[in-house]
């Protein structure tokens, strides 16, 4: 069984669309054999920060996954905002 973990820099993340928000993660080494699971979860410095809809994973490969971030209400979310709120994810992912 193979395992990686990291984290996303602040200043990685990328408009989607108007309300939300996407950072790719990338495995390095990639992964051999069977696809990877992987969970990844919302990291922030900034207290209090706006509720979200939770990290949604997207395009799962052997090198690399996109995570999807938006507000819970459906509000527009650009860049700069997760730039204010240092926002980063933390992944796991293991085959």
């Amino acid at each position: 069984m193979a395992f990686q973990s990291g984290t996303t820099n602040q200043d990685d993340w990328r408009q989607y669309s108007n309300n939300t928000i996407m950072v790719q993660a990338d495995f390095a080494p990639g992964f051999q054999g069977d696809a990877p699971a992987a969970v990844a979860n919302l990291m922030c410095d900034s207290q209090p920060q706006p509720p979200t809809s939770g990290v949604r994973i997207l395009n799962l490969s052997h090198s690399l996954f996109m995570a999807l971030v938006q507000l819970a209400d459906g509000s527009d979310l650009d860049v700069n905002e997760a730039k204010a709120y240092n926002w980063r994810i933390s992944w796991m992912a293991a085959n």
